[in-house]
């Protein structure tokens, strides 16, 4: 893993503990406040992912080779991205 990747996995699961401990310990807002460094983290990278979805498609921009593979691999990837979203979400901001 990079230290890029490193960096933004810390800034997202301190931020969501941070954010539950003050939605639970202390005042529903400060937790919003809190979370939002991860909210909006996983919220860009599943949006990003979304947008262009398309290019990995077989035959897109990424997939010249028209590789199953890659694109059943680029779903999954957007699914995790969008779990993660929405459990956050649902955790964070009921």
């Amino acid at each position: 893993m990079e230290k890029s990747q490193i960096i933004i996995i810390t800034i997202i699961v301190v931020s969501t503990i941070t954010g539950v401990i003050g939605r639970f310990v202390f005042q529903a807002q400060w937790g919003v406040f809190a979370s939002l460094p991860a909210l909006t983290i996983t919220g860009l990278a599943a949006m990003g992912h979304l947008v262009t979805l398309d290019d990995d498609m077989p035959g897109g921009w990424s997939n010249t080779e028209e590789d199953k593979k890659f694109w059943y691999s680029s779903l999954k990837e957007l699914s995790i991205k969008i779990i993660v979203f929405i459990v956050l979400c649902i955790l964070l901001i009921q």
